[in-house]
């Protein structure tokens, strides 16, 4: 395509195959349903794969759509979707960026993306990162509860895309579209634009400038490290059940050994610490310890310091959950946020020895650096800075919305964490605070040093920003957009070129005499000027109505493009003081306060001149407030209070809003009084979020003076205001008062965010000066009579007042005795609610009450409340409110889960309690326990008749939240609970079991019996998780908990009988499976296993009177009997199967339970007769993915013996498909009996390797499959070699068998067989490469070709690198094959084009790792390559070192490191090249001598520029090519140089020089390390602006 320019000014875009590189949304898809639902709406979308991806193929793109949509959204809450779009997806979109589209895409002025996606998972990145001005989309249809019902809106999605852009560009054709080819017969947006360019975009395609820059990710949450297309997904889902096991065996470890062992036993589980540096001593006695100040990159890091220190050291943090409490191998110590106490806690702990701290306050991934606190530097001076850094390959270990406790065991979860610590020498005493540098100064510089350690980017960010961003949770409404929010933040931290291009900003203003001067600066008027085309003031007000009333798109854009100066040019601010004095129209009077906000927020104003505009501001409130509209209003008071955050502390007379607001509620007007208000309370919510433009630092000054000089005052006028209000005044005032004290009680007290993901953080950190008015009977009590006197939405915001109330800390009142009297009240309060039910019909108010119900069990002990008066009748009413609310289950399912947290909270402190004062639990929990049973059982038979994909025990996480703690109100009277439930259970158990006998049945009343068993079921499941009990004996417990069992097993029994062998592709049946393996789940993890077995006798002893299981083994052959039934029987159910197989996973899995299957009949039935006539789910093409992990267990139940008898007598099955494929003629081998058994017996044989993980067992395997079975694998691939659907498992399981994981592949020294396993697959590669490259492309190129090139490139990547081959043997021999399979591999690669290679994720990381092979250990290959294919190569390297993928640039980085290295050894320091590669390198260079200046360049560039995580890996190629040639070096130096403003050139060339100080002309590691140090001083000298 010829090179081309566009000035465009709109551009319409195509997200999916455009701006990404990756055309496919399904993986976004799978991340929505991981990271907002979980494992199973996950797994379930991944199971749906290859449906989709037929309906793709046969052209049935909308109803693929449509079910990704479905399946990944339906019943997710709104805000959950949006959460996710906001905190994950940003991210994995960030990474999929084509620059080359992105860069014709900012170039222009108007800009609009069009996705297939449902909008709301692309529009926040759109417009926040891609700086876009519209978003459209298909739009989920919410129901009215906020759910996602999983529909959409459009039924032609580019149907609706094209008439969605047709009316946004109503009046002219967008000028450029950005799009994949059109398809046949189809009509999309492209048709509509003046200029179409195809992706993928042209590099060559020329731009002028840009207009916006690219906006990096800075924050982002989830657990899932890579982008889950199918196949990771699939490896990811495949891993999990292994790696829970190995965390939780890694953290057993971890917990029995010594610190100091850790580090050596660590390796035998592939976890890797690296350790640099030199760690000091332990303190002796007596004296102070030293404080480790490290950055903080997981809830690990404390830890992993006291393994490589080989001692115990205790750490401080902010916030830990209990679980990783309980698991911490050292002491931890919450810090409270409070500055004085927490530095009492640091020095106490000082005092006894050595000490960790964490000066972030929380966790970050990226390569920065929050900004660090600088409390550590006040306390002592023996400081250590310790850098931390990590990797991970499957999961994130941090969390901000997730559940925190987790976060130890995702970290182990991962195949091979790294984990990386760097002990800093210790700070000399003038760089502490002892010699007079201020605590701030030495925490910056700790914070710049540990920054250059690491290669990060020191950011003036916090733990509030990080969790605004991520979770949204600051507790406050903001006055703008998250949106607004971010792009401000974002641009505080990277300097973008546009903010330097004054002419992007400044409208040139022609100036006119007229008489106005109020605002103190130079008279002028309304600009004539051409981007200003008016004359009057009728003519602007008639824009400003356009702009915010027009329904045309274009005219208001036009509008806003016009009146863009008022905001952005420092000149209009007398223009709009000109309008708010003259004009009467609201739109124009409100374009004139949000200009002059954006003005005072924008730019530093003088001082006076902030001052002249806020008395104007407080005036014109004053005088014209009463009469203009709301919204006007609204804008003012924010100016106005803006104006008074920014200035806050630059002198007293901002400070008089307060007083200046008084004066409004004096005016005895009731307009006035209302506009004091709202300023009072948009003056609080100013004070508590950040904004815009100011330093978080200065944020918190403000913030912290306003709370300590004003606020208690505020809370006080808003407390009188309600007073006054009570009862004669109209509800507007009253909602503004109550607003106001609301906004004052939830303000943010101590600088920290509240966090959503833990409930332990819910203490309200009121300050000790409020105590009087809080002690104060009245403060509540006001409270409780609005909510008695007013209705919704007031009484709502009475109670969220009462919520945070009843917050307050402990310490807050003067005595035990003034808390109590609190507490009293409080309950006095709520009992009077619930005797009257005031207001609880509204749902809102009910769910906020349900709230307030829960702080009780948060912030008061039971022993507490039992000596209240009135603790009986107010426990009895909160009883039988709870039951009501269980009754009505449909409209209040989500408050429900407060009351029954509550119960649980009460129920677990009852051991606690003493002294004689009665409880009354004993009385109220067992009714509230059968009102839950009742209350689900209820539900399911309401919705059984009307929606069943609506049903309660589809919804996954609604289950796990009802069923969390309700196992405790079980077990606080278990025996008459259990009895209760046995009572139950026996009538249905016994209607199941007739009805079962019966030829014909109801399906609809046998599907009410399941959904009832299915809820029992899982109560019992619940119960038997836990083994705590407050009420009964362990022996009672255990005989409850067989009486409970063993009416499971025998629902087990009946369900695979009579009539119900009928019915196992009913929904309703599927459920109650769902229901006994979530029990057997939990059975095992209690009461299987040798310690279980011998704690847990009258268990096994009741269990056999009742079923005649006296032990865990018999136990086990029950449960392996079901699963053989389910794998036999449900062969339409993808989601049982599924679950099964799971189980049965983890039963093998584990040491003890897999060595006690192997016992039992069944399984070695399973293991020998593993047919699809035995478990025809094997056939089914909806379960194919399940078959790998079918043999995946069986592979593992075999090689625990490590017995090749007994694996050649499990693979006689397979054996029987191996002689049948052999068997069969060529003319008959293209048919889809050969087909279908050849795609699964290469599916079997990959989880077969895959469950090989040591020499011994992949040595059977070996023996078993060469030399007899490898020639069916050539024959497969070269008959197939035009079917994906056979050649990729085929090249997949080879891609395994030739993996050496654990180094299973290490033959004996005298064995060819490393040697015959390397023929092989070049025979096998070499036949598939041969032949699918002479065929023709087709539309789908990837799954056509693509994704076998990267399978095959993976393959000889392994095989390669594997090291149980020593290749020399092939050349020393003759032997072509190693020449054959390397030619082919290249004739594969340069098939590619390297846009399509970057454009595909998987194959992109193929392609660099095989390129990275050839250059570490093959280089000489590469060097007899023809010079255009030599630069090809070797060129493609700087694409890949200019990815986000840190991942492969360091490959890349790796690669050209070692072409440089073996030029400067054998070219640069040699007397001429002596070999024939030398030579050939020599010409190769002589031919293309900007090859090596182009690639310092870039990895110049890309150091310099951007915030690269592996600036190590790209340390090492720079250091070579420097060294390589002197000049190369000048040149650029000099280059770089003429770049930047002549003022810099000496600061920058000294640090140039600084760059190769101590710098010797070698490549030795020393010399390496020591050059990577003085890269990371020069790249923040660089940046120093």
């Amino acid at each position: 395509m010829e090179s081309s320019t566009t000035t465009s000014y709109s551009v319409v875009s195509e997200l999916e195959g455009t701006l990404l590189k990756t055309p496919k949304p399904f993986a976004y898809f799978m991340l929505m349903a991981f990271e907002a639902s979980g494992l199973i709406r996950y797994t379930l979308l991944l199971f749906l794969w290859p449906i989709i991806a037929l309906l793709d193929v046969l052209g049935y793109r909308n109803g693929s759509l449509k079910l990704m949509i479905f399946v990944a959204t339906a019943g997710l809450r709104e805000s959950e979707i949006e959460s996710v779009a906001r905190a994950v997806l940003p991210k994995f979109y960030m990474d999929d960026i084509s620059m080359d589209a992105w860069r014709v895409f900012g170039s222009c002025e108007k800009r609009v993306v069009v996705t297939r996606m449902p909008r709301v998972m692309v529009e926040r990145f759109a417009k926040d990162h891609l700086r876009a001005d519209e978003v459209i989309g298909t739009e989920i249809i919410i129901n009215r509860f906020g759910y996602a019902t999983g529909f959409i809106q459009e039924s032609d999605v580019d149907r609706s895309i094209f008439n969605s852009v047709a009316n946004l560009f109503e009046d002219r054709r967008p000028q450029l579209g950005l799009g994949r080819p059109i398809i046949s017969g189809s009509q999309t947006f492209l048709s509509l634009c003046e200029e179409q360019v195809h992706a993928p975009v042209p590099s060559n395609y020329n731009v002028q400038r840009l207009h916006v820059q690219l906006l990096p990710v800075i924050f982002h949450d989830g657990r899932l490290v890579k982008l889950p297309t199918p196949a990771t997904a699939l490896l990811i889902l495949l891993w999990i059940p292994f790696g829970i096991v190995l965390a939780v065996v890694r953290l057993f470890i971890g917990s029995m050994l010594p610190l100091w062992a850790i580090p050596y036993v660590s390796r035998i589980f592939n976890i890797r610490f690296i350790v640099k540096g030199k760690p000091p001593a332990p303190a002796s006695a007596g004296n102070q310890g030293v404080l480790f100040v490290c950055t903080h990159r997981t809830v690990m890091d404390p830890v992993i310091l006291s393994y490589v220190l080989g001692r115990s050291i205790p750490a401080v943090t902010y916030s830990v959950s209990r679980l990783s409490e309980i698991l911490s191998p050292i002491p931890t110590f919450r810090l409270t946020r409070v500055r004085d106490v927490d530095a009492e806690i640091i020095k106490k702990e000082l005092s006894n020895g050595d000490l960790v701290v964490y000066p972030e306050g929380t966790t970050c991934r990226e390569p920065f650096l929050l900004r660090f606190s600088a409390l550590f530097a006040e306390l002592t001076d023996k400081i250590v800075p310790v850098a931390m850094n990590y990797r991970v390959g499957f999961f994130h270990a941090t969390t901000a919305r997730g559940w925190k406790a987790f976060d130890p065991i995702f970290f182990f979860m991962n195949p091979r964490p790294v984990y990386e610590v760097t002990f800093l020498n210790q700070l000399e005493v003038e760089a502490t605070c002892s010699s007079g540098k201020s605590p701030y100064d030495v925490a910056n510089y700790v914070q710049r040093i540990l920054a250059a350690t690491l290669g990060f980017e020191c950011t003036n960010f916090t733990r509030k920003d990080k969790y605004r961003v991520l979770a949204g949770n600051d507790g406050t409404v903001s006055y703008s957009s998250f949106l607004d929010q971010f792009k401000k933040t974002a641009r505080l931290f990277f300097v973008l070129a546009v903010t330097d291009d004054a002419s992007l900003i400044e409208v040139p203003v022609r100036r006119k005499n007229l008489p106005i001067n109020v605002i103190g600066v130079a008279t002028s008027s309304i600009s004539d000027s051409a981007s200003l085309p008016m004359e009057s003031l009728a003519q602007l007000e008639a824009l400003c109505e356009r702009l915010y009333n027009s329904q045309d798109t274009a005219e208001r854009a036009h509008a806003e493009n016009s009146l863009r100066c008022f905001s952005v040019n420092k000149d209009y601010i007398p223009q709009c003081q000109y309008i708010l004095d003259n004009s009467s129209q609201p739109y124009s009077l409100m374009l004139a306060s949000s200009s002059l906000l954006k003005q005072v927020t924008d730019h530093s104003l003088p001082l006076n001149l902030r001052l002249d505009i806020r008395a104007y501001i407080v005036n014109y409130l004053a005088t014209r407030g009463p009469e203009m509209q709301p919204f006007v209003i609204a804008s003012l008071i924010q100016l106005l209070c803006r104006l008074t955050k920014l200035g806050w502390l630059d002198g007293d007379r901002f400070r008089d809003v307060v007083k200046e607001s008084t004066n409004f509620l004096e005016q005895g007007s009731a307009d006035h009084y209302a506009i004091g208000l709202r300023i009072l309370d948009q003056l609080v919510q100013e004070m508590n979020q950040p904004n815009p433009g100011l330093p978080s630092t200065r944020h918190r000054r403000v913030a912290c003076n306003f709370r300590d000089q004003s606020l208690f005052q505020i809370f006080q006028i808003a407390l009188t205001s309600l007073s006054y209000l009570k009862n004669n005044a109209a509800g507007r005032l009253q909602e503004l008062a109550l607003s106001l004290a609301l906004r004052c009680v939830s303000f943010d007290f101590v600088g920290t965010s509240i966090d959503e993901s833990t409930e332990e953080v819910g203490t309200v950190q009121i300050p000790t000066s409020w105590r009087s008015v809080l002690e104060d009977t009245s403060t509540l009590q006001i409270f409780f009579d609005y909510y008695g006197s007013t209705d919704s939405p007031l009484s709502k915001e009475a109670l969220e007042c009462l919520v945070r109330l009843a917050s307050v800390r402990r310490s807050m009142f003067t005595d035990d005795a003034t808390r109590s009297k609190f507490l009293a009240h409080l309950m006095t309060g709520t009992k009077e609610i619930l005797q009257t039910g005031k207001g609880l019909t509204d749902h809102d108010n009910y769910h906020v009450f349900c709230r307030l119900l829960g702080r009780f069990r948060l912030n008061y002990q039971l022993s507490e409340l039992v000596k209240m008066d009135g603790y009986g009748d107010w426990i009895q009413l909160l009883a039988e409110f709870t039951l009501k609310s269980l009754q009505s289950w449909q409209w209040a399912s989500s408050s429900v889960y407060h009351l029954l947290g509550m119960w649980s909270r009460l129920v677990a402190s009852v051991s606690y309690l003493k002294g004689d004062s009665p409880s009354l639990l004993d009385e109220f929990v067992p009714k509230i326990t059968e009102g839950f049973i009742i209350s689900r059982f209820d539900s399911v038979q309401a919705n059984v008749p009307d929606d069943p994909t609506e049903h309660p025990l589809d919804k996954v996480e609604v289950l796990q939240d009802e069923l969390d703690g309700f196992p405790y109100l079980c077990r606080f009277q278990y025996e008459r609970i259990g009895m209760y439930i046995i009572n139950t259970m026996e009538p249905l158990l016994q209607s199941y079991t007739e009805r079962g006998k019966l030829q014909f049945a109801d399906n609809s009343e046998l599907a009410l019996i399941e959904a009832k068993l299915s809820w029992i079921v899982h109560i019992v499941a619940a119960i038997v998780k836990i083994k705590q009990c407050s009420g009964c004996s362990m022996e009672t417990q255990e005989v409850l908990d067989a009486e409970l069992s063993s009416r499971v097993l025998r629902l087990i029994d009946v369900m695979d009988s009579g009539l119900h062998i009928q019915r196992y592709g009913e929904i309703s049946k599927q459920r109650l499976e769902r229901a006994i393996l979530a029990f057997f789940q939990n059975f095992r993890k209690s009461y299987v296993g040798d310690q279980a077995m011998h704690s847990s006798k009258q268990l096994y002893a009741r269990l056999k009177d009742l079923r005649g299981l006296d032990d865990h083994l018999m136990l086990l052959n029950v449960i392996v009997g079901k699963i053989a039934t389910n794998l036999k029987c449900y062969t339409q159910s993808e989601e049982v199967i599924g679950h099964t197989l799971s189980l049965f996973h983890e039963l093998a899995s584990g040491y003890m339970t897999g060595k006690l299957l192997l016992k039992l009949e069944t399984v070695n039935f399973i293991v020998s007769n593993h047919t699809r006539e035995q478990f025809p789910f094997l056939e089914e093409y909806r379960c194919s993915r399940s078959r790998t992990t079918f043999y995946y267990t069986i592979g593992w139940l075999i090689f625990m013996e490590d017995s090749s008898i007994k694996f050649k007598t499990s693979m006689e099955p397979l054996m029987q498909v191996f002689r049948t494929l052999k068997s069969t003629p060529d003319s008959m081998f293209r048919t889809d009996a050969v087909k279908f058994a050849l795609i699964g017996l290469m599916k079997s044989l990959r989880g077969i390797s895959m469950a090989s993980s040591s020499k011994k067992s992949y040595g059977i395997l070996f023996d078993w499959l060469y030399p007899a079975h490898m020639p069916l694998l050539l024959r497969g691939i070269s008959n197939w070699f035009d079917t994906p659907e056979v050649t990729t498992p085929l090249l997949k399981f080879m891609a395994e068998f030739v993996h050496n994981k654990n180094q299973r592949l290490t033959f004996d020294s005298s064995s060819p067989n490393g040697i015959l396993l390397f023929r092989e697959v070049s025979k096998l590669i070499v036949a598939y490469g041969s032949r699918i490259l002479s065929l023709p492309n087709v539309a789908d190129i990837y799954a056509f070709k693509y994704k076998g090139f990267w399978v095959s490139l993976t393959i000889l990547s392994r095989a390669l690198s594997g090291n149980y081959c020593n290749f020399g043997v092939f050349e020393l021999y003759g032997d072509p094959a190693l020449a054959d399979a390397l030619d082919i591999a290249l004739k594969m690669t340069l098939s590619i084009p390297l846009a399509d290679i970057l454009t595909y994720r998987k194959l992109t990381k193929a392609y660099f790792g095989f390129v990275e092979v050839l250059c570490s250990s093959y280089i000489t290959f590469i060097l007899q390559l023809d010079s255009a294919t030599f630069m090809h190569l070797v060129g493609s390297l700087e694409s890949g070192l200019k990815g986000l993928d840190t991942s492969i640039s360091s490959q890349c980085a790796i690669a050209v490191d070692n072409l440089a290295t073996y030029y400067f050894n054998n070219i640069t320091m040699g007397e001429a090249p002596n070999s024939p590669a030398a030579i050939r390198f020599a010409q190769h260079i002589a031919d293309c001598p900007s090859l090596f200046p182009e690639i310092l360049k870039t990895l110049f560039e890309i150091v310099l520029l951007e915030d690269c995580g592996n600036q190590w890996s790209l340390s090492r190629p720079i250091l070579s090519l420097i060294l390589i040639s002197e000049q190369i070096f000048s040149d650029l130096k000099a280059k770089i140089l003429s770049s930047q403003p002549v003022d810099q050139h000496q600061r920058l060339s000294a640090c140039f020089d600084s760059l190769m100080t101590d710098i010797s002309r070698g490549l030795d590691p020393k010399n390496r390390d020591m050059f990577t140090q003085n890269l990371n001083r020069f790249r923040l000298e660089f940046r120093v602006k």
